[in-house]
């Protein structure tokens, strides 16, 4: 078995903990919500505790691989909202894993697209959640882990996203528990980072989660934005909100990227 890992920050590289590696894609939370240092061990400990019911306990977006020499298992995990991709294939030559579909490609021996997803791209229609742009390609679900064995491959659920009930709180309580909920999770995610960046699409939710964040980093907020403009007025308008809304905030506004329409890019 070969598993290889590319590191978008320091401090996530392939580990070996005791007889387990484990290769994580994510950002796992303690209490409090600051970041894991040794995230790859909380993932063992957890494993090793309830198996892969045990991941349903991670707290945090992520994508993870453990390698289980001592069960003969391969175990690929996403959590419950499913914010960071993994994709895989099953192929006589043997079960293949990445975070996106391109990373398969060298095993695809140059399988093409799947003419139902270029269709469902031309029309505007959703492609199924779980597979992938190519026949034999499939999306790991959302808080579910594909377990591979020599008994084949089972994908067992162990979380899922807890709906709120409904309430009849009027509208400036819930206003005001969504501005709680909200101004937590960004706190979550810029506590103890030395830089923060931030898509910033000129809409109302990027440029609420921009003015919080720029509120809660000691550096400057740094923004990405992707425009269209070959849509003409709708693209031209969602830059100036943009750019705007990085000002107000006196973010550093980083490069607007042209944004690209192919199917395979779609995900």
């Amino acid at each position: 078995i070969g598993v290889g890992h590319l590191a978008f920050r320091p401090g996530l590289p392939l580990q070996r903990v005791g007889d387990l590696v484990i290769g994580l894609d994510g950002r796992l939370e303690g209490p409090g919500g600051d970041p894991l240092v040794d995230a790859c061990v909380e993932v063992a400990r957890l494993y090793r505790l309830d198996g892969v019911e045990g991941l349903g306990r991670l707290q945090g977006d992520f994508a993870t691989v453990i390698w289980d020499a001592g069960a003969g298992r391969l175990i690929c995990a996403r959590d419950a909202l499913g914010a960071r991709p993994l994709v895989y294939a099953s192929r006589p030559t043997g079960f293949v894993f990445a975070s996106e579909e391109r990373g398969l490609l060298p095993a695809l021996n140059g399988e093409d697209v799947d003419d139902l997803r270029i269709a469902e791209f031309l029309v505007g229609v959703p492609p199924p959640a779980e597979r992938g742009q190519r026949p034999s390609v499939f999306r790991a679900p959302p808080g579910a882990a594909v377990v591979v064995s020599q008994d084949g491959i089972e994908v067992p659920r162990f979380a899922a996203l807890d709906m709120p009930a409904p309430t009849t709180d009027g509208a400036g309580r819930q206003a005001a528990r969504f501005r709680s909920l909200l101004l937590d999770a960004v706190r979550r995610r810029t506590v103890a980072e030395p830089v923060v960046d931030c898509f910033l699409s000129g809409g109302l939710d990027s440029s609420s989660i921009a003015c919080l964040a720029a509120a809660q980093t000691a550096t400057p907020l740094r923004t990405l934005s992707l425009v269209d403009d070959d849509h003409c007025l709708t693209g031209r308008a969602a830059t100036r909100r943009a750019q705007a809304t990085g000002q107000a905030v006196e973010a550093d506004l980083g490069p607007l990227h042209p944004a690209s329409h192919p199917a395979e890019d779609r995900a």
